[in-house]
Formats: C-alpha cells, structure tokens, sequence
C-alpha cells in the first residue's frame, strides 16, 4: 500500500476505501478485464457516495460518520450490481443508442447473473460424456450450491447423472451422503465441449 494513501485525512482515507470495498462488491467476478484505469476510476466514483454522506454528517463522531459512509457505499455497490447495470442497459437500448453491455464474452455475462436461478445443468466432455444436474434445487443446502462457473470456462457442478457416449444415463445416487456430505465434481474448461444450462425466471 502507497504510504502516500496513508497521510491523507481520514475522511479521504474513509471516501477511498469505502468506494473500493463498493467496487469489489459490484463487479465480483466479472472485473477480470477491468485495467488499472478502470479499477481507479470506478472506486473513485462509488467513494463519491461515502464523501456526500461524510459532509452530511460531519456533525456526527467520526465513527458513525465513517461507518455510516462505508455502509451507504457498500449498499450503493450491490444495488449497482442487483438492479442498477440492467437498467443502465434497458435504458441504452431503448432508444436504439446503444446494445452492447461491455461483457467481455457470453460466460462472463452467465457468471454475473444472481437473478435468474439455475434449475439444469449438463456439460458434454470432449470424450462425449454428458455429465448432468438435473434438479439442481435438491443441492440448495449444499456447499457452493446449485454450481460454480469459473472465470476460465471450469465448472463445478454436483452430478446427478452420467451419459457416457453411445451409452444408458447411470444415475449417481451416492452424490448426496449423510455420513460424508455432498461430492463435488470439478470439469477443467480443457475438457469442456458445450454447457446446457437451465434458468427459472424471477
């Protein structure tokens, strides 16, 4: 950490965390092809809400003032990331000014979904082996659940059934176990031919 940060004011040094800690909230998971640039200037302006509610309430002890300005930017991050990039696009596309959404790739924009739950999944092996979730509700309680996308096309799913190539579905019963808990599969993307997935709507 620069020392340079830490000569600042402690209002500057609350803005710039608190924006910071905003920032990796709203973009958790899809910041991998942010540049420097872009991490900066982000953070500044998520840290815009932490100094407006840090001059509004400088009356206050500096604890409640700094913890109420974290708490408000934080909130402002997640709401970005809940509701406020889809309307930012819907508003873009309306008036035809604009369709792109800056995803890097269609398995980025998958990985930021957090509305739409997933309810099936299948990913089909280089070898031709399907392997397969079909209910992946039954696994809600489960660690990691329902599945794990990773940033470089890897997967970690629970399986519910295996289809070799050519083959009879065999089911996998022992997946979930009350004695040992529930086993996780991990797919390197090397392997990965095609992923079927299944979304409810909200």
């Amino acid at each position: 950490m620069p020392t340079d940060i830490l000569a600042l004011s402690w209002k500057a040094q609350v803005a710039l965390a608190s924006g910071y800690a905003a920032y990796i909230l709203a973009y958790r998971g899809i910041r991998a092809h942010h540049s420097t640039q872009d991490t900066v200037f982000l953070a500044l302006v998520f840290s815009l809400v932490a100094s407006a509610q840090l001059w509004l309430t400088k009356a206050y002890s500096p604890i409640l003032s700094g913890a109420t300005a974290f708490l408000l930017s934080v909130a402002v991050g997640m709401l970005w990331r809940r509701r406020g990039m889809e309307l930012l696009s819907a508003i873009l596309r309306r008036p035809n000014t604009t369709w792109s959404d800056d995803t890097p790739s269609a398995w980025a924009r998958l990985q930021e979904n957090r509305r739409f739950p997933v309810s099936q999944i299948s990913v089909l092996l280089k070898d031709g082996t399907w392997l397969n979730c079909e209910e992946t509700s039954r696994f809600n309680d489960a660690p990691y659940a329902p599945c794990v996308l990773g940033t470089s096309g890897d997967i970690l799913m629970y399986l519910t059934s295996v289809t070799p190539k050519g083959g009879d579905d065999k089911p996998q019963p022992s997946t979930r176990d009350r004695t040992f808990g529930d086993r996780l599969t991990y797919i390197p993307s090397s392997e990965v031919a095609r992923v079927n997935i299944r979304m409810l709507r909200d």
